[in-house]
């Protein structure tokens, strides 16, 4: 087996990334063949001028020489190190690949110095995610009123496909099934037994859509979700379960429909639709007023919010009673913020200290689709982990990884070395901030990704929303389904499940992967899986703040370790013949189809297993 993440020719030790003050240690391996005379290690700052620092031989590996150095993690950012080689041909750069170059910028290695003080939660690593579309999971009895005259369908049949339309410009997104919080407090025994220790809602503040990402008022609980007491409730219970509730914060745009731009008039203020008096009016830009305005990708009821107006950032963060601090005092524990990579440094810093006032121990996730470590944004590069704006995000490219592993699109050590070069990039305090993911309700149903054949994903819009999957296709859908699962739960952070995922819902895209939840109809062999994947993520401690090991075998075994005071050890087996990993000390075989054999465990052909050992 091969250990850790692909070799670079460029090691930081202990870790590629440093709090700032500490020094740095740095190998750099250089290939013989060079015949190296002296080297000097090159750091150049994101943007800005190179340092040198010596280097000196320490030695052999392979077919390299190796030279060692100390860098001194002097300020935060983010760095590029490469190796300048003076051999007896020239001057020549060594990156991280090993390859040589005359440039000096060729494939350098990355180096995130972040603030000593950075702290995120605790928390949030110690058990699962659940992330629940309001509307969709559970309604209790009757729908609850909403007076304001707004056209709706109400879903008298809990088990209706949502309304869709032919053309995208037509979804009104306005059906409704009826789930609230108080459905949510109902299933708080049911989301126990999944292990899970953090409630992800979708908006659930007043709007007049049924996901609510047009905001219509901050400040309300969407009257058909219930209201603020109904809120704190289950905050309260939730916290009696040892759960924590947080919300989705959606801060780039509102609705065409609310309180602050009031197009229609519903609301008893004066909107920046009404009025150049509005107080709300320097919050949006009218290229022609009242009717031409900047709006979220080119969606007219999503009018964009300047996020640098002094208002604006005083109504979101910084007053006393503001938005964030608000929901906070009412007993959430932090937010999500949609689109994150859209909200500018100069918004995120003020809501980080904003939260963090109020509760030093909340959470502040941001949905970034890639690695968020050197993202660039609007052509600027984003300081999410230096220490003053986020503590995790959504990790898509885990995602995308594990799914292309169990579907046999990536060998073991692509997989290994994709994860192991993303976590290599996060600070250790973002590791247990990270929210892990195979689905949510921006991507179809992972049971769908995972099952249907490659035809599916060449329908048309409407035949996928028809499509039902058939019964090989779910076979196989829950068959990678478990390994990936096994894998998402082994990872430093929290394990998210987007409600219905554990009992085998299908779906396409929006709106049929916002389906309501199958009570009484679910998978019991998914839910099963699950729950023992939440107990054994709850309960085994290495797997909330653990070391982290990624191994490859061939082309179809993965295996990943989380190292504590007792190690955790999942394989999982892509092949359809059983594999045998050896084991030192073979301890419990904890979920799984696997058995002890011969000092070692026999891992069932298209399967996944965790263990412990020592």
């Amino acid at each position: 087996m091969v250990a850790g993440p692909k070799i670079s020719h460029i090691q930081l030790l202990p870790e590629a990334t440093t709090p700032r003050g500490e020094v740095c240690s740095v190998l750099c391996r250089i290939p013989r063949v060079l015949a190296a005379l002296r080297a000097e290690l090159l750091v150049r700052a994101d943007g800005g001028e190179s340092a040198a620092y010596p280097l000196r031989w320490v030695g052999l590996w392979r077919n390299c020489d190796v030279y060692e150095g100390r860098i001194s993690a002097g300020t935060t950012g983010l760095f590029w190190l490469c190796c300048r080689v003076h051999g007896a041909d020239g001057t020549v750069y060594v990156g991280r690949g090993g390859r040589p170059s005359a440039r000096d910028d060729a494939d350098p290695e990355q180096w995130t110095v972040y603030d000593a003080g950075y702290h995120t939660p605790a928390w949030f690593a110690q058990g699962v995610c659940y992330q629940i579309f309001v509307d969709r999971f559970h309604r209790p009895g009757a729908f609850l009123p909403k007076e304001d005259g707004r056209p709706r369908l109400l879903h008298a049949d809990w088990n209706e496909d949502p309304v869709v339309n032919e053309r995208p410009t037509d979804m009104l997104n306005n059906d409704f099934f009826g789930g609230n919080l108080a459905g949510i407090r109902r299933k708080l025994p049911y989301l126990k037994g999944l292990g899970v220790g953090t409630l992800y809602l979708t908006p659930i503040f007043d709007a007049a859509s049924n996901h609510k990402y047009d905001t219509g008022d901050y400040h309300s609980v969407d009257a058909m979700f219930g209201d603020e007491e109904e809120l704190r409730r289950l905050c309260a219970d939730a916290a009696g379960q040892g759960m924590r509730v947080i919300l989705d914060a959606v801060f780039s745009h509102t609705g065409i429909d609310s309180v602050y731009f009031n197009a229609y008039g519903r609301y008893p203020s004066l909107g920046a639709a009404q009025s150049k008096d509005s107080p709300y009016f320097d919050w949006y830009t009218f290229t022609h007023w009242p009717d031409q305005y900047h709006c979220w990708w080119d969606v007219y009821t999503l009018p964009t919010v300047n996020k640098t107006d002094a208002g604006y950032l005083d109504f979101i963060s910084n007053a006393q009673n503001s938005v964030v601090r608000r929901w906070l005092r009412a007993g959430v524990a932090g937010f999500r913020l949609d689109v994150a990579d859209e909200l500018p440094q100069e918004f995120i810093e003020p809501l980080r200290r904003a939260v963090k006032q109020t509760d030093a121990d909340a959470l502040l996730l941001g949905e970034v689709w890639e690695d968020a470590s050197n993202k660039v944004s609007y052509a600027k590069r984003r300081q999410y982990f230096w220490g003053s704006e986020l503590d995790g995000v959504m990790n898509y490219p885990a995602r995308d990884a594990l799914i292309a592993f169990v579907k046999g699109e990536m060998p073991a050590c692509q997989c290994r070395d994709t994860l192991a070069q993303l976590y290599a990039h996060y600070p250790r305090p973002t590791w247990r901030a990270m929210l892990n993911l195979l689905g949510s309700h921006d991507t179809a149903r992972i049971l769908n990704v995972l099952g249907c054949q490659d035809a599916f994903f060449t329908l048309g819009r409407m035949e996928k929303y028809a499509y039902r999957m058939s019964d090989a296709e779910v076979r196989r859908g829950k068959e990678r389904l478990k390994m990936a699962a096994m894998a998402l739960y082994m990872l430093p952070g929290s394990p998210c499940v987007y409600y219905g995922d554990e009992a085998g819902l299908q779906g396409s895209q929006d709106p049929m992967n916002r389906r309501t939840y199958p009570w009484g109809r679910q998978d019991g062999e998914l839910l099963a899986w699950y729950r023992q994947l939440g107990a054994l993520k709850t309960r085994q401690k290495a797997l909330h703040d653990g070391d982290f090991t990624l191994l490859a075998d061939g082309p179809d075994v993965l295996v990943v370790r989380r190292i504590g005071e007792q190690a955790v050890t999942a394989v999982l087996n892509r092949r359809r013949q059983p594999y045998f990993y050896r084991a030192d000390a073979l301890g419990e075989v904890l979920v799984g189809s696997a058995r002890a054999q011969d000092g070692g465990l026999l891992v069932a052909g298209h399967s996944a297993a965790a263990f412990t050992e020592g």
